[in-house]
């Protein structure tokens, strides 16, 4: 038996040639989207992999400005729940060859802006793992609002965030008068990995860069090593 979910709204729309890669990893309807509604091109792409590991599916009908219908649809006799499917794409995320302690990590407070809550997750799990005390904020804004609060070690900055980026956060991080806060090492987090774009994040600011989707090993790499050179 399939059950199906419904959801319409009366938003933008999709442009047609856009529809049959709305599904794709890291993909979006344009550019514009991203800065001004955040998100990373990931939703979309995680909820078919659920809907499919419980039996379904999921699929989409737009119509550019008047908006779009979600059916969704997961089989009720499938001893399949929610929590199972999501640890089953979290594991292949996660780099399960990686085997050492990371003494370094443990006990070290990191600031983590980021608004989409499946990355929250990941991350969360990643980190946590190794000992890592955790802070998460949903925006540049709230990331520099933090950061000047409380004291952290280092800073794990995703790009495209409502309100502001982690560009400009990171430029008025670098920017502040007060040292012991202009200095914290920035690490960016995202799925851009050209190489105009990596050198565009260090010459704001950032000291290292971790792509998305995000292995362990990497991760717990590049935190030691931005570590060291602080």
């Amino acid at each position: 038996m399939l059950i199906h979910f419904i959801v319409k709204d009366s938003g933008i729309g999709i442009a047609p040639q856009n529809v049959s890669h709305l599904f794709d990893a890291f993909t979006q309807e344009d550019s514009s989207t991203t800065r001004n509604f955040g998100g990373t091109g990931l939703g979309l792409t995680i909820s078919r992999r659920l809907c499919k590991l419980m039996g379904g599916d999921i699929s989409v009908v737009s119509t550019q400005h008047l908006g779009s219908e979600f059916t969704a649809s997961v089989k009720v006799n499938k001893k399949i729940v929610i929590a199972d499917s999501f640890n089953s794409i979290q594991t292949s995320i996660l780099d399960s060859k990686n085997s050492a302690n990371h003494p370094s990590l443990i006990g070290l407070k990191v600031l983590v802006a980021e608004d989409n809550e499946i990355n929250k997750l990941v991350i969360t799990a990643m980190l946590e793992k190794k000992g890592v005390v955790i802070h998460l904020v949903d925006n540049g804004f709230e990331c520099i609002q933090a950061h000047k609060s409380q004291q952290f070690d280092l800073i794990l900055m995703d790009i495209h965030m409502p309100i502001m980026d982690g560009i400009e956060a990171s430029k008025m991080i670098r920017n502040d008068s007060d040292k012991t806060i202009a200095n914290i090492p920035i690490i960016a987090l995202t799925a851009n990995v050209m190489e105009n774009d990596i050198a565009y994040y260090l010459s704001v600011g950032m000291n290292a860069h971790v792509a998305k989707p995000t292995k362990a090993s990497e991760l717990y790499r590049i935190i030691e090593q931005c570590l060291k050179t602080a």
